[in-house]
């Protein structure tokens, strides 16, 4: 049987330890680098990222996005983030994810969405709302969307390549049908059939054949009537 010893050299022993704390402090660093590579547009996290205590500054907030919205959310509601986000709540994180934000670290959560009515949305023909979803008074999601039949739903941001549309008195910019109805339908203002019908009745309103029908004229206009032989019997009768 063989003995092998060793003698201990604590030399290098330090030696070997301050590298393998090297070695390990690379591979936490390398791995930190990675994931923060693989995070979705994180300058525009912390673009859109802000913390809202209040009404007026969630309405702030917005103003500073691009949006001018009524001074009061039109809506205010608790939601729960699911934990699992698959059909509509997965297509719903990617657009979230795509601004920044990511509802999948909140699966389980009881956040509040408060909902404001957009004032300036370029060639909106239709209710726009914006949507803003907060937990603990931070911003973690929101979009600008459109009730109507062909509607559409966006980040936050203004559209690049828009520009804003006057709000005008607090009413929404752009509904030219709703305000021009009336003054383009002139069967409702105005109806020249109806207003012009009495007057331009000439049977209805002077009929000369009735009120002026002179009876001198119409016995003598008549000859046959007075020369027939029935009236001449007629008046031998009597």
């Amino acid at each position: 049987m063989y003995i092998f010893t060793t003698k201990f050299n604590k030399k290098k022993a330090v030696t070997a330890m301050l590298i393998l704390a090297a070695v390990l402090i690379a591979i936490i660093l390398i791995a930190g680098a990675i994931k923060r590579s693989n995070a979705p547009n994180a300058s525009e996290t912390a673009a859109l990222s802000a913390v809202v205590k209040n009404n007026e500054q969630r309405v702030n907030y917005l103003k500073t996005l691009g949006w001018d919205v009524e001074t009061q959310a039109i809506e205010e509601q608790p939601v729960v983030i699911p934990r699992q986000l698959t059909g509509v709540y997965k297509n719903y994180n990617e657009l979230q994810m795509s601004q920044g934000f990511d509802l999948s670290k909140y699966g389980g959560s009881e956040a509040t969405r408060y909902t404001y009515k957009v004032l300036n949305y370029p060639d909106a023909s239709g209710l726009v709302v914006a949507d803003l979803i907060v937990f603990r008074n931070e911003v973690i999601a929101g979009d600008v969307q459109s009730s109507a039949l062909d509607g559409f739903m966006v980040g936050l941001e203004f559209p690049a390549n828009a520009a804003p549309t006057p709000s005008g008195d607090g009413e929404p910019a752009c509904t030219p049908d709703a305000e021009t109805m009336a003054s383009a339908s002139p069967d409702v203002s105005a109806s020249p059939n109806a207003e012009t019908a009495a007057s331009a009745s000439p049977d209805a309103s002077a009929s000369p054949d009735v009120s002026a029908a002179p009876t001198d004229n119409a016995s003598d206009s008549t000859p046959d009537a007075n020369e027939s032989g029935t009236m001449d019997s007629g008046e031998s009768g009597v």
